[in-house]
């Protein structure tokens, strides 16, 4: 399970006993949404950040996979398609659309 408040990081918890495994903290502006990976047998998500930035994140060490960023505006959300991640910035209504 993972949470994110209106700041720089990302706590992921166990679903069972609700204790927290890691905390990530790799943005610089606050954290608009996570998607896991919709494998589960990849421990993997991926943020989107106020910061421009979206990362992949591996869930049981904690570590940065892969860093990506959009044309430098805030991400508002993010989720992962077949043929990879979808992104909608922050001042986008439809998703993906002007």
């Amino acid at each position: 399970m993972t949470f994110s408040l209106r700041d720089t990081t990302i706590r992921v918890y166990d679903r069972d006993s609700l204790s927290q495994l890691n905390l990530l903290a790799c943005h610089t502006g606050p954290v608009n949404s996570v998607a896991l990976h919709p494998d589960p047998s990849m421990a993997q998500m991926v943020s989107a950040s106020a910061d421009g930035k979206w990362v992949i994140s591996d869930l049981v060490t904690g570590k940065e996979i892969r860093r990506g960023a959009g044309d430098g505006r805030g991400l508002a959300s993010i989720a992962w398609k077949v043929s990879g991640l979808g992104f909608r910035r922050q001042d986008l209504a439809p998703f993906g659309r002007r």
